[in-house]
């Protein structure tokens, strides 16, 4: 029988659920998931047999090649599309250092971190002030919200141009009517049924089948309760619901997570500052490990994995404005710091980046657009210490989409590696 291969991640993962539920798809092909991030404990990866007999390769677009392709036979069709995301409503949005996975929450209880709460928390600020500031600090940590906006329309413009399933007119022409997602990359079951419509539409050129199948009923008859369509729910700051015009925003609103808990806006923040702060502290006690908080580590932007070896538990966690946020968790006592990359050359004249390790100012460099550079900083850290670093640029950072700008005012900077001794 014939084989579709699906690469990439949870949604690619429901896209072969619902191909293998459905009664039109279930025997047109093997359906073969590769993942685009680390296999799951007992996991294969994929076999031979599942390349030479490829005939649809449904490839979600990554922030790397799909790593197989020279095994792919010849006559294999590709059919690439983008993930279903929103970082808009959400434009704090992290990956959380302070959520540590256990046997019921893989992830953790609070996957999805945000970086004014982790900032504050790093600053080691008590949690009832942390809180305090999360609700009524908004004019000291707010973001331009119209340059976000700007900034994602052209992201997902960018990552359609790469594919031949568009998305983000599903998305943007739909966020102020309708509730989407319930976090970032947790699409509603009729943003999702509609897009995998699109996708199989276009694998239809080369199975017509694929043109007749109902997803929608598909989801409604046997994944309506599953944990995709279900994730923990993330609340939408009411300044940003504000800026982007939410209509269906209730800020009463109760927010679904796990196992049944609920909580107010003002209670989720509560309690995932608590819990972050329980964390860090067991952290620095040693009680977790780097492999525990990250099994999956992540090669800096750009970079090869060549180009990272020997670098010690590292971690992207993002930016705000000009300033680009990490972590670090020393998994051996450490002295120094130190960061390389590269800025594109579509400035004129210098700039300067400033890198900050533990709010404190520890070193500067001129760069000049067009050139590698290098920054290196003085860090006391013991191992199984947390560190925080910054690097404030003093122009705007834009690093969706692997350093490249979509206009001539933004810097975009490539972070090549970080090595720690």
């Amino acid at each position: 029988m014939r084989t579709m291969l699906l690469y990439g991640g949870c949604q690619v993962e429901t896209m072969m659920e619902i191909l293998r539920k459905n009664a039109v798809t279930a025997g047109l092909f093997r359906y073969v998931l590769v993942r685009n991030h680390a296999l799951r404990e007992g996991e294969a990866p994929p076999s031979e047999r599942d390349f030479s007999e490829c005939a649809i390769l449904c490839e979600q677009a990554d922030w790397y090649e799909f790593p197989y392709r020279e095994r792919m036979p010849q006559g294999c069709k590709t059919v690439r599309f983008p993930s279903l995301d929103s970082l808009l409503m959400w434009p704090f949005n992290t990956r959380n250092p302070y959520s540590e996975p256990t046997a019921e929450l893989p992830f953790g209880r609070f996957r999805y971190g945000d970086r004014v709460v982790i900032r504050e928390i790093d600053r080691g600020r008590a949690a009832r002030d942390i809180h305090a500031f999360y609700l009524n600090g908004w004019n000291e940590y707010k973001l331009d919200l119209d340059r976000v906006r700007e900034l994602e329309r052209v992201r997902l413009a960018k990552r359609d141009a790469r594919c031949d399933v568009p998305a983000a007119d599903l998305v943007l022409d739909r966020l102020a009517s309708e509730q989407l997602f319930r976090n970032v990359d947790h699409p509603n079951r009729q943003l999702f049924g509609t897009f995998f419509e699109r996708v199989l539409a276009a694998c239809s050129a080369y199975e017509p089948a694929l043109r007749h199948v109902d997803v929608h009923a598909t989801i409604r008859e046997h994944l309506s309760e599953s944990e995709f369509f279900n994730p923990p729910a993330v609340p939408v700051h009411p300044e940003v619901a504000k800026a982007l015009g939410l209509r269906w925003y209730d800020a009463e609103a109760r927010y679904p997570q796990r196992a049944g808990v609920e909580y107010s806006y003002s209670q989720y923040f509560d309690e995932m500052i608590r819990y972050g702060i329980a964390t860090k502290a067991k952290q620095l006690e040693g009680a977790a490990s780097f492999r525990a908080l990250s099994p999956e580590w992540q090669v800096p932007l750009g970079a090869s994995r060549a180009q990272s070896e020997g670098t010690r538990g590292y971690f992207p966690d993002g930016f705000i404005g000009r300033t680009l946020f990490f972590h670090l968790i020393a998994t051996a006592p450490i002295s120094r710091l130190t960061v390389e990359g590269f800025a594109p050359a579509q400035h004129d004249g210098p700039f300067e980046l400033e890198c900050n390790v533990d709010g404190r100012t520890c070193a500067a460099a001129e760069v000049q657009p067009g050139t590698a550079f290098t920054i290196e900083c003085k860090v006391a850290a013991r191992a199984g210490q947390r560190v925080a670093v910054e690097i404030v640029s003093s122009r705007v950072m834009n690093l969706f989409e692997r350093g490249e700008s979509e206009d001539s005012r933004d810097l975009s900077v490539l972070i090549l590696s970080i090595a720690a001794v």
